[in-house]
């Protein structure tokens, strides 16, 4: 299934089979550079810039590989509230983000590290500097909620609406970024947009604070060596070390 939105934003949801769909987009940004977008993502505070997330109360860097060498991953716990009908429910969903702006190809990609309200939920968005201005942002997502099979998306009614549910929550991912477009554009500064009630973000901790160990996005390409330095960077730019006991001193 393929639409566009009156903003141009193209949308295509497909069958997938070990999730409930894939979910693809492209959106083109005139008014924000790659660099724009990216503190957007990284954002500590984007309970103010999201409407669905309501608080981050935990960024630990596991990995430090280097701008245009894979960038930083980090381990966040994302709070939210899923609303349907009369029914409220607050849930936290633990990621591993990977992000590197200055990558050949700007990316960031996230996968779950913990199956909560979500058995299984992984994406990537991959950005694209234009010669003319701005840049041009394209979401590939999976998602699969919990208790849910694969073979339910092909249900006449149930099928539908948890698709429905699953596209409108990118849909108003959409609309939030072109809120924080529209401000820039404005010329609004964007550190006040980013952080308006001008709170202390939560620091970021080290790799001893990561509470799933074993990163969960492929990291194929890199060997053991690049990934303990990675590990060392992450110690030194979080200033945290390790005691003999194993523990983390920040």
């Amino acid at each position: 299934m393929r639409s566009t939105t009156p903003d141009g934003t193209i949308f295509v949801v497909s069958a997938s089979d070990c999730h409930l769909c894939r979910i693809e987009l492209e959106m083109k940004l005139p008014s924000l550079s790659v660099d724009d977008l990216f503190k957007l993502f990284n954002n500590p505070f984007n309970a103010d810039c999201f409407r669905d997330i309501n608080d981050i109360p935990h960024r630990a860097l596991m990995l430090d590989l280097g701008v245009g060498s894979g960038g930083e991953i980090v381990e966040v716990i994302q709070r939210s509230t899923v609303k349907f009908l009369m029914f409220h429910k607050h849930f936290d969903t633990l990621f591993h983000c990977q992000s590197d702006p200055g990558a050949k190809s700007p990316f960031m990609k996230f996968f779950l590290a913990r199956p909560g309200m979500l058995q299984r939920f992984h994406g990537e968005w991959v950005v694209e500097s234009v010669e003319s201005g701005g840049c041009v942002a394209r979401l590939t997502q999976d998602v699969l909620p919990a208790g849910i099979s694969p073979s339910m998306a092909r249900a006449p009614f149930i099928g539908k609406l948890l698709i429905g549910l699953s596209l409108r929550a990118v849909r108003r991912i959409v609309e939030d970024i072109r809120a924080f477009e529209n401000k820039v554009k404005n010329g609004e500064n964007i550190e006040d947009i980013l952080n308006p009630h001008k709170k202390t973000a939560i620091p970021l901790k080290g790799p001893s604070s990561v509470l799933v160990k074993d990163c969960v996005i492929p990291l194929d390409q890199y060997s053991p060596q690049q990934l303990d330095e990675a590990q060392t960077k992450a110690y030194e730019a979080t200033g945290s070390h390790m005691d003999p006991e194993g523990r983390e001193n920040e």
